[in-house]
């Protein structure tokens, strides 16, 4: 009998419910510390406090599925990927997992590993590049 192969990714609905779990976590660290970690979104912080994030998840959540599903479309397109966007939503949640981690090492052990948002910029970056790469590769074997 042959063996199973594995998907290279997740499906849409457990991707979301991971990616909603993730958005949260990070908003709960970004609470306990007393401030937001992203200088993109001080000004939110400034005119509605720093417990508008937990609030704001679901408004996330939509605005990262309306761009999978806009760069789904782009990709399908352009190069025909099989199920690009579970690629993407799986893409997504190995990046903001790497970011709580990281977070959660910087604030809770002192463990800085990243000293800089740019360089978080270029990490996360470099990390769902490299999955998507991959994962297109698996899928389209």
């Amino acid at each position: 009998m042959a063996a199973m192969r594995r998907a290279a990714f997740l499906p849409k609905k457990p991707a979301l419910i991971g990616l909603g779990m993730l958005l949260l976590l990070d908003t709960i660290f970004d609470v306990l510390r007393g401030t937001q970690g992203n200088p993109l979104f001080k000004p939110i912080e400034n005119a509605f406090g720093i417990w508008a994030f937990p609030l704001l998840v679901p408004l996330a959540l939509a605005f990262f599925y309306a761009v999978v599903k806009f760069v789904g479309m782009v990709v399908q397109k352009t190069d025909p990927v099989p199920h690009v966007e579970e690629i993407l939503f799986t893409a997504l949640v190995i990046i903001f997992a790497v970011h709580d981690t990281l977070i959660f090492f910087a604030d809770y052990l002192g463990v800085r590993l990243i000293t800089s948002f740019p360089q978080m910029i270029i990490l996360y970056t470099a990390i769902g590049f490299g999955y998507s790469l991959w994962a297109e590769h698996e899928t389209k074997k």
